[in-house]
């Protein structure tokens, strides 16, 4: 039985730190901003993280996790002072809360609005991935360390 007989993707916008073509080309081209690694849609539809390297070739520092505006495209200056490369990140339900694992074997939990970090948990090993059940109490993680870990998130 197939659910879906045809799907259709077309790309909507591209996030960037400049939305001019020239300045946008320029930054491509900038290797201080890093890579990506891992992305995510607030529940609320309003804001994309996005999570990677916290330095480029150049070795200028930019901070490994940004806020984007859905509707604009732009960065929401909302700042998280977060350091290392940053392997996955995931909104709470409620799409106040952030979850981002990385490789200092670290996830931090952040609070949206403000950029404030509100705890830390650990692993043994780089933290490759985060997610949150669908009621937000709970946060499952995936480490180097060969283990998943499930906690309980109160907030």
């Amino acid at each position: 039985m197939h659910f879906f007989t045809r799907i259709s993707a077309q790309r909507r916008n591209t996030l960037n730190r400049t939305s001019d073509v020239v300045h946008s080309l320029v930054s491509w081209l900038d290797r201080s901003v890093g890579s990506i690694k891992s992305v995510a849609i607030s529940p609320d539809g309003k804001i994309i993280a996005s999570g990677g390297n916290n330095a480029g070739d150049n070795g200028v520092f930019n901070s490994p996790i940004k806020l984007w505006d859905v509707n604009t495209g732009r960065a929401i200056p909302t700042l998280i002072e977060q350091s290392g490369t940053v392997y996955s990140v995931a909104f709470s339900p409620n799409s106040k809360i952030l979850a981002s694992g990385d490789d200092e074997n670290k996830i931090k939990i952040w609070n949206v609005k403000t950029g404030e970090l509100i705890q830390t948990l650990e692993h043994y090993g780089k933290v490759n991935s985060v997610i949150f059940s669908p009621d937000g109490k709970t946060l499952v993680s995936g480490s180097d360390d060969a283990t998943i870990k499930i906690w309980h998130i109160d907030y």
